[in-house]
């Protein structure tokens, strides 16, 4: 009895070989496509050139790479892919616009190996990811270098929710030099009563000692000072 794994079909001779294809992978792009399709009516994707989708796809492997789950950027980049080869080998436009010449389109050399799986621009797009820390979880994970410090979009909403919090507590919170400046303010308008008062009361002393001294009362000296200035008496 021959062992299955030795058996021969015919389709085995053919190129193209569906039975390698992960079905469960091409349901997700056939899902994916279709709510694209609704979300953008008329399949826009083909008229977006190739190294745009090129650059979509890389976001996404990139996303993924780092750990960030907020999308399903293996499927959103194979979709990319598939978008990306059909625009640039002209079948984007030839579907749909058939009575139309297929445009030349551009794409370089790095666009078409990473579109292609080829493992020179893969290599190269692994070389450049460096392992980081994330500053709010501590998780590492791997992105381009720079100035990223977060493992995804959660941990990076942290520190902006901390530093809102902080800028409303410092607004609350009284102003040391307004409330220096406030009280400094109130301290000299108390001094400058107090030596209004001082210098009222050294003048009243003044005139209840002339008056002492002219042998009358208060009352009747500031009558006698009225009159002499011409102030006439009330009453």
């Amino acid at each position: 009895m021959r062992m299955t794994e030795n058996v021969k079909y015919p389709q085995d001779e053919e190129k193209n070989e569906y039975r390698y294809i992960d079905f469960a992978w091409l349901d997700e792009i056939a899902m994916g496509l279709t709510a694209g399709a609704k979300k953008h009516p008329g399949e826009t994707w083909r008229q977006i050139p190739a190294r745009e989708h090129v650059a979509r796809a890389i976001r996404h492997l990139s996303m993924h790479q780092t750990g960030d789950a907020s999308e399903p950027h293996l499927i959103n980049a194979s979709m990319r892919c598939m978008m990306a080869f059909a625009t640039a080998t002209g079948r984007a436009m030839m579907i749909e616009h058939p009575e139309k010449d297929v445009p030349q389109v551009v794409i370089t050399a790095e666009e078409m190996a990473m579109l292609t799986g080829g493992t020179e621009a893969e290599d190269e797009q692994k070389a450049n990811l460096i392992e980081k820390v994330c500053a709010v979880c501590g998780k590492t994970f791997m992105a381009p270098p720079g100035a990223r410090k977060y493992c995804s979009a959660e941990c990076q909403k942290v520190p902006k929710r901390a530093n809102s919090r902080r800028k409303a507590a410092e607004w609350k919170k009284p102003q040391p030099e307004k409330e220096a400046s406030r009280t400094k303010t109130e301290m000299s308008a108390r001094a400058a009563e107090e030596a209004r008062r001082k210098e009222a009361m050294a003048h009243l002393g003044e005139l209840t000692r002339e008056a002492h001294e002219a042998g009358m009362s208060y009352g009747q000296y500031m009558a006698k000072k009225r009159m002499e200035k011409g102030v006439p008496e009330h009453g």
